[in-house]
């Protein structure tokens, strides 16, 4: 019994595909009788086949699961930067109204300070006088 051991992963599926079309045709067509060698050959060669097969369609599984966890950790880090400017909004905004707050703490004080200099400077002058 003829059994190459090859690996799967040199040979492409349709090169395993056109190996048998070809041992096929040198044996004169599929509806001859093969020989003992030549069945386990073409045996050999459909498991590869078979293989394959479930090779890439555990790969297109992969990508395709690999594809919706990039989705999934896209979203999340697309929420948590939405979370991140709502915050410096808020922060933003919690400065600005102490900053206002201590402006006008300060003009009040100014003013307070204005008033009594000048009730002060006019004290002085009625005093002079």
């Amino acid at each position: 019994m003829y059994v190459p051991d090859l690996p799967v992963q040199t040979e492409s599926l349709k090169t395993i595909e056109a190996q048998i079309e070809r041992k096929q045709r040198n044996l004169g067509g599929g509806s001859q009788c093969y020989s003992g060698e030549s069945a386990a050959e073409l045996h050999w060669f459909a498991g590869r086949i078979q293989h394959g097969r479930a090779e890439k369609q555990a790969a297109e599984e992969d990508i395709a699961l690999a594809i919706a966890q990039r989705k999934q950790e896209t979203n999340k880090a697309k929420t948590g930067l939405f979370r991140a400017k709502e915050e410096a909004l808020k922060i933003r905004g919690t400065t600005n109204n102490k900053v206002e707050f201590v402006l006008t703490d300060a003009r009040l004080k100014m003013e307070e300070t204005l008033y009594s200099f000048e009730n002060e400077a006019q004290a002085l002058v009625e005093v002079r006088e």
